[in-house]
């Protein structure tokens, strides 16, 4: 129940979001949607008070779970981050500060707790962690320290979900944070590399979005599955976004369509061949939308910057 008002409470908000980039506004449309955001936030916080013991033991688990000792969180809650993210005292404090200043607390990431059998509402997490922008696996895509270090992203270092990770930060359209992104370094082939937090609305956000469209919807926006693939076209200069898969929701194709011009640059397997063409006949009539068909096989981060240039039209 929980997961999905919360689920539903983050829809509207985005809806908010929309409705307040219209010109002119519509008051009545903003008016129902802040009133559904304000009952939905009452009957969580009802819930949640019904629920605080069962949620206080799956805290106490989780954190077992990283190694911590099992001691209150108050009496020690410096030396519990400095083990987590491996940073000093300083750091420690600045993130429990963040914490504690946070409209909406970050949820604890884990398995949910078979005992309690409560379910887990996605709950935006608003503080930053330390990333370390000079990556190898990074460089090996093409994509330099100051491009990552510019978008968020970098390998964490330190313990808990994102240990082993390179580890991306994700913003609703309205360019709030709320959350990140894995992909794992340790993981072989081609299963389980990506790690989501669970609950993410991935249906209502463009990956970049909000810095492609910062200033306004940019004349032409290209599309890619992947978020390297819209590092590599920063580097260049072109807005990109990713779907962070292929498929197209209709929250992500009211975001498209503010652009006048869509570039789809899909992967060159057959998954992202079949996409550019599904999407491209869901944007007929919003937006005008061109298909840019890379090398057999090939992601936009395999090519080369003169490769991807000559594959962008004028």
């Amino acid at each position: 129940w929980s997961a999905e008002r919360s689920q539903r409470m983050f829809a509207v908000q985005l809806e908010i979001a929309i409705e307040t980039a219209r010109s002119p506004l519509d008051p009545a449309a903003l008016g129902v949607r802040y009133a559904e955001v304000e009952a939905i936030r009452r009957e969580i916080a009802e819930r949640e008070k019904q629920l605080l013991p069962a949620n206080v033991a799956v805290l106490t688990e989780a954190l077992s779970l990283q190694g911590a000792t099992a001691v209150p969180v108050a009496t020690n809650g410096v030396e519990l981050v400095r083990r987590l993210h491996r940073v000093g005292f300083r750091e420690a404090a600045a993130v429990l500060a963040a914490l504690a200043s946070s409209d909406i607390a970050p949820a604890v990431v884990g398995r949910p707790s078979a005992s309690h059998g409560v379910a887990r509402p996605f709950r935006p997490f608003r503080t930053s962690i330390p990333l370390d922008s000079d990556s190898a696996f990074l460089r090996a895509k093409g994509i330099s320290g100051t491009t990552a270090a510019a978008h968020d992203v970098g390998e964490y270092r330190g313990s808990g979900w994102l240990k082993g990770c390179v580890g991306l930060r994700v913003h609703d359209p309205a360019g709030a944070p709320i959350g990140y992104l894995g992909r794992s370094l340790l993981a072989p082939g081609q299963c389980g590399r990506w790690k989501v937090p669970p609950g993410l609305p991935k249906a209502h956000i463009l990956y970049n979005h909000h810095r492609a469209a910062r200033g306004g919807p940019p004349p032409v926006l290209t599309v890619t599955e992947c978020p390297w693939g819209v590092l590599r076209l920063a580097q260049l200069g072109v807005p990109a976004v990713a779907l962070l898969g292929v498929h197209l929701s209709a929250a992500q194709r009211d975001l498209l369509r503010r652009s006048p011009r869509v570039r789809l640059m899909l992967d060159g397997d057959d998954a992202g061949i079949a996409a550019a063409d599904r999407i491209r006949d869901a944007l007929v009539g919003l937006a005008q939308t061109d298909v840019v068909r890379l090398p057999t096989g090939l992601d936009p981060d395999d090519l080369c910057d003169d490769e991807l240039l000559a594959l962008l039209p004028s």
